[in-house]
């Protein structure tokens, strides 16, 4: 459970230059957090003036609130924008009772929820009892939770553990009802600051989550932790822990029990895989962060599956992301092949200056130098060929493919294009959307289906699924289509 901090919160803030200001630290969900502050000390402006506003860019900006929470404010902008009138705005902010005094440290553990968790992690509830008949006494209704539904592994110093964390009404002589959060704890063997935390488990785990459901997945609510470095010595058999909620653009501070998912059209929502049948899942964020986070695809991937955009553009970003894949994928023998074709294409361009003006003129030879392509010729299709390939039992999924664009290869006929083989069809596809001709979203729906599937089934493969995995995944894939 989080506690409702969004407001306006008034405190004592430190200045950079050491002085002292009344500040009002305004937090709100999926907003940076922004504070008003005034010194209590002006600084006179003097004869010579001086110009506003002054920014200066700190790294941290701390304050004592009258809730007796501390607040950390990280990444700070910070604007005089009149005498002694003050406005700071941080990336994040930390708030939480003592945190001040394990700020340096970093913290050893992360607790988040986030939404589409409880896709991959499995049902929260394994069965459910009720009476056969009203007339038995006492009528009893009761759920067995599943308790195999947790997950635990570790890779790179720190263990990941996801499971439900549960609530209950037990008091409440009207109603009972039980909640189950699926929740993601992360334990560090040494600290780590907010930003090594974000940047390296909490935006992969998201984006797996993200991979995983093919929906706009976003952060509930974030937690970090730490044992108190100077517990009471009245302290109990437990340590007692100093913690602190993280607050920030994307974080939406929200307590969402798990629920049964479906898509906006109202058909199941399956996940791509499941923890059951993944490769460990702190293993996959490590993956993530070092193999697949900063390549285009990851980036394309997330806007393509915005269903607000138009059809026709979330297949444009698709063909994209796997342009990229493979040139990525291929990268080290295709600059092979580039050198290979330029000592070739120096080599014909020396024999063609070798040529006499009588046979060959200088307006032919100057045709031929500003032909001769300098790369070797890559076309989409070739690289969607390649990567079809690579999908298990492709011979099979190609002919439900090429079934389910049909329609898309009688419009690309109409329009003078290639419609076969599959590949060429889709990269067909790309070429007219690109060159402004008319593809309605009835037809190319289904053929962006197919370029979601390579994508989705691409950056699996890159997260280290074997063979059977990945045969999985695309079979839940076509469960959806």
């Amino acid at each position: 459970m989080i506690r409702d901090r969004e407001g306006d919160h008034t405190g004592r803030f430190t200045l950079p230059d050491g002085r002292r200001a009344h500040g009002t630290l305004t937090l709100a969900s999926d907003k940076p957090p922004r504070v008003n502050l005034h010194p209590d000390d002006p600084v006179a402006i003097g004869p010579e003036g001086r110009g506003f506003p002054q920014d200066t860019e700190i790294d941290l900006l701390v304050g004592d609130l009258y809730s007796n929470d501390e607040v950390i404010i990280g990444d700070v902008h910070l604007s005089e924008w009149f005498p002694d009138q003050f406005v700071a705005s941080g990336r994040w902010a930390l708030i939480g009772l003592s945190i001040t005094k394990v700020a340096a440290e970093g913290w050893t553990t992360l607790r988040m929820r986030l939404t589409g968790l409880e896709s991959i992690l499995g049902n929260a509830i394994a069965a459910t009892w009720w009476p056969r008949t009203m007339d038995v006494d006492p009528l009893r209704f009761s759920a067995d939770l599943n308790r195999v539904a947790i997950y635990e592994s570790a890779s790179d110093g720190v263990a990941v553990k996801v499971d439900y964390d549960q609530t209950f009404s037990a008091a409440d002589p009207f109603g009972f009802t039980l909640r189950n959060y699926a929740t993601a704890t992360l334990v560090a063997d040494s600290p780590l600051a907010v930003d090594e935390w974000v940047r390296g488990w909490v935006d992969p785990l998201l984006s797996l989550v993200t991979l995983a459901t093919a929906e706009r997945e976003q952060i509930d609510n974030v937690t970090l932790s730490v044992p108190d470095p100077n517990p009471r010595a009245h302290a109990v058999a437990v340590a007692p822990e100093i913690t602190a909620q993280l607050w920030g653009a994307g974080i939406h501070q929200e307590d969402r029990a798990a629920e049964r998912r479906t898509r906006p059209d109202g058909s199941p929502l399956v996940p791509l895989f499941t923890l059951a049948e993944a490769p460990p899942l702190a293993e996959l964020v490590q993956r993530w962060r070092a193999s697949v986070a900063d390549q285009t695809a990851a980036s394309l991937y997330r806007l393509a599956i915005d269903r607000t955009l138009p059809a026709q553009v979330r297949y444009l970003l698709n063909a994209q992301a796997l342009e990229s894949l493979d040139s990525s994928a291929e990268a080290a023998a295709e600059v092979a092949e580039d050198d290979v074709h330029a000592q070739r294409r120096a080599a014909v361009l020396e024999l063609l200056g070798a040529v006499d003006d009588d046979q060959l003129d200088a307006v032919a030879k100057r045709f031929i130098r500003k032909n001769v392509a300098r790369r070797p010729s890559r076309s989409l299709g070739g690289r969607l060929s390649r990567l079809i390939r690579r999908v298990p039992s492709h011979e099979t999924r190609v002919a439900e493919w090429t079934r389910q664009t049909e329609a898309l290869a009688r419009d690309l006929d109409s329009l003078g294009r290639t419609n076969a083989p599959l590949h060429e069809r889709l990269a067909s596809a790309r070429n007219a959307l690109s060159h402004g001709e008319a593809l309605t979203p009835q037809v190319i729906g289904p053929a962006n289906r197919v370029l979601e599937a390579l994508v989705r089934g691409q950056l699996l493969e890159r997260l280290g699924f074997n063979d059977e995995q990945l045969a999985s995944a695309y079979d839940r894939i076509g469960r959806e289509s």
